[in-house]
C-alpha cells in the first residue's frame, strides 16, 4: 500500500472522514523498501533514505523575528497522520507561536521538491509543559492540506492497548552531520538492533531523570556514524505481527539516546496509549473547517539548521 490511500473492498466501509485516509483493520503501512519492493539495505554514512521511502517523515521549522536573512530554522520532527495533521511531541511546539512555525513535507535531500505549510492550529493536552514528558504529545492542524504524492503519504497508528516489545524497529532522524552525497534524511542502522525495551525493564536502564508514565524505551547500537542529533519529534516505527514489512507508528521520539557510549535508552512517547485521544482531536477538526479557509502567500525560505 505504501501510505496510499485505502479503496475498500464491498466488505469494507467508505472513510468516514473527509480529507483522511482510512488504513485497512491491520492499520499496514508499507515499510522502508525500495522501488523493487526489497528493503533498503545498502547504507553509506548510516542507512541512506531514498525517494518514497519514509513518505510520512516532516519537518517543523520556526522562523525568527529578528533574523533579517528571512531564513527558516530547524525546530523539530514530526509524522504526517492525515494529509491536514501532523504528529510530534508537545515540548517542541509548546512555546512556539503558531504563526512563526512553517511544516514541510516530501524532502527527502536536499534542494529537492518538497510542500511548505503554515499552522492553523496546535493542540496539546492539559498539563502538557515544555519541561515535562507528561501528556508530551501534540497535533498539528495545517491552514491547508498537503498534496498527496509519492513522497508524501501518511503513516498508520496502531490501535489502542497495543504493545511493543520487539528487536526489529527503527527511527529515522535529520542530523546535518549526516549529509552524505547530498542525502541528508538518515535512518538509523537499527534493524534488529533498535529494540523496544520491555516495560518492566525500562523503568531500571533509565537515568535518575526518569520520564512519567506512559512511555516506550528502546536502546540500539549508537555510533557517530548513524547518531539521530535532530531526531526529536520523529516517529519510532514497528512491524505489524504477521505482516511483513508492514509498519505503524509504535511512538514518538521524546528524548533520544545520547551519541556516546552510556547506553542508556531512547524515550518515545507511547501512541497506542493516546489514540483515543488523537481520534477525538481528529474528528473535531473534521467538523471544524473554518481553518480551510485559511490561506497563506508562497512560502519561500533558506533552509537552515539550528543556529
Amino acid at each position: 500500500m505504501s501510505g496510499k490511500r485505502f479503496v475498500p473492498d464491498d466488505s469494507e466501509p467508505e472513510c468516514p472522514y473527509r480529507k483522511y485516509v482510512c488504513c485497512e483493520k491491520r492499520s499496514a503501512l508499507e515499510g522502508p523498501r525500495t522501488t523493487t519492493g526489497k528493503p533498503t539495505s545498502d547504507a553509506t554514512c548510516g542507512f541512506r533514505s531514498r525517494k518514497r521511502t519514509f513518505p510520512w517523515m516532516v519537518i517543523v521549522y520556526r522562523e525568527e523575528l529578528d533574523d533579517p536573512t528571512n531564513q527558516l530554522f530547524y525546530q523539530c520532527g514530526a509524522s504526517l497522520i492525515a494529509p491536514n495533521v501532523a504528529l510530534t511531541v508537545a515540548h517542541c511546539v509548546l512555546d512556539k507561536p503558531k504563526e512563526r512555525l512553517v511544516i514541510r513535507a516530501g524532502e527527502w535531500r536536499l534542494e529537492t521538491e518538497h510542500q511548505n505549510r503554515r499552522v492553523a492550529q496546535l493542540i496539546t493536552r492539559k498539563a502538557s509543559t515544555v519541561h515535562s514528558l507528561a501528556n508530551d504529545v501534540a497535533l498539528i492542524v495545517l491552514s491547508e492540506p498537503f498534496q498527496l504524492t509519492e513522497t508524501i503519504q501518511p503513516i498508520c497508528l496502531p490501535p489502542k492497548g497495543t504493545s511493543f516489545d520487539r528487536s526489529d524497529c527503527f527511527t529515522v532522524g535529520w542530523d546535518r552531520m549526516l549529509v552524505c552525497n547530498g542525502f541528508a534524511m538518515l535512518v538509523k542502522r537499527t534493524w534488529g538492533e533498535q529494540a523496544v525495551v520491555p516495560h518492566d525493564v525500562c523503568p531500571h536502564v533509565l537515568p535518575p531523570v526518569r520520564p512519567v508514565q506512559p512511555f516506550l524505551c528502546a536502546s540500539g547500537v549508537i555510533t557517530q556514524d548513524v547518531c539521530p542529533r535532530n531526531s526529536t519529534g520523529f516517529p519510532l516505527v514497528c512491524p505489524i505481527p504477521g505482516s511483513p514489512h508492514h509498519y505503524h507508528q509504535a511512538g514518538i521520539v521524546a528524548m533520544p539516546n545520547g551519541c556516546d557510549d552510556s547506553g542508556a535508552p531512547g524515550i518515545f512517547v507511547q501512541v497506542a496509549h493516546y489514540r483515543d485521544w488523537i481520534n477525538q482531536q481528529l474528528v473535531l477538526v473534521v467538523r471544524n473547517c473554518e481553518y480551510q479557509a485559511v490561506k497563506t502567500e508562497p512560502i519561500v525560505h533558506e533552509w537552515v539548521v539550528g543556529r
